[in-house]
């Protein structure tokens, strides 16, 4: 599928959050396909997009943070969109995440593929990523059953001063001088220029807590009282 994300040659205002509102909001369709009922949701996005709303009407119940907690096993769903990009070490954020889950819950999150600005790839700024590279590294930080797919956007521009600006906002573009001559290049369909930028979602879950028991040479398992707690009430 492919979505037009259009802004008009008359628009003077720069929306930094186009980009990932409209990742937000297919991420919130793929929540349709969960059947957790979350306690606790820690939402993570590069700008505010008003998702939060969206989320707290979802899971009324629920207590919605936008920063990750201290304490590990306190956490039922990972809500990250287009955070991934700007982190500098990502195998270690996925870690954290692990760390943050408790047994059954999930991550699910959006990221750059490699065909991001694939016109002008030279200036672009956000990281990307091979969907099997972060499959490999949700299961490599403990994570388990991966799903990932992959969805295009085309942005469209009748302007090329409002792609530019909207880019940088967005930061996906670097704010760069020779950027224009670059736009200027670019081949117009329809009369207005158009960038490609490819989506990689994904999601997967932290394993049960029996997964997690460490076994004595007895064949005894061994499990603390506040791990019996946090199972105790993440069951009620």
């Amino acid at each position: 599928m492919i979505d037009n994300i259009k802004n008009t040659p008359i628009e003077t205002t720069v929306d930094a959050a186009v980009l990932a509102r409209e990742v937000g909001a297919d991420m919130l369709v793929r929540l349709d396909w969960m059947t957790i009922r979350p306690k606790k949701i820690v939402l993570l996005e590069s700008v505010s997009t008003g998702t939060v709303d969206a989320i707290k009407a979802r899971y009324t119940e629920a207590e919605v943070l936008q920063d990750l907690p201290s304490e590990n096993q306190s956490v039922d769903l990972i809500f990250a969109n287009l955070i991934l990009p700007f982190t500098a070490d990502v195998p270690a954020l996925l870690a954290h995440w692990r760390r943050l889950l408790r047994p059954g819950g999930l991550v699910l999150a959006s990221a750059f593929g490699p065909d991001t600005l694939k016109e002008c790839a030279a200036f672009r700024r956000a990281e990307v990523v091979d969907m099997h590279n972060l499959g490999d590294g949700l299961l490599a930080a403990g994570l388990t059953d991966p799903v990932l797919d992959v969805d295009y956007y085309t942005m469209s521009y009748g302007c090329r001063n409002q792609l530019i600006n909207e880019g940088v906002a967005n930061q996906l573009l670097q704010d760069n001088n020779k950027l224009a001559d670059i736009i200027d290049e670019l081949p117009k369909s329809c009369g207005r220029y158009t960038l490609t930028v490819e989506l990689v979602f994904a999601h997967a879950f932290a394993p049960d807590q029996m997964a997690n028991l460490a076994g004595t040479s007895e064949g005894e398992f061994r499990v603390s009282v506040s791990t019996l707690r946090n199972q105790l009430n993440n069951n009620k």
